[in-house]
């Protein structure tokens, strides 16, 4: 999921999206 609004949004939904990403692999093993 990619989401652009402004620089400072985009790196929080990146930090959110890959921090749920992370939780996801984590559960997944």
């Amino acid at each position: 999921p990619i989401v652009v609004y402004t620089p400072a949004n985009v790196d929080v939904k990146y930090r959110i999206w890959n921090a749920d990403a992370n939780v996801q692999t984590a559960v997944a093993r």
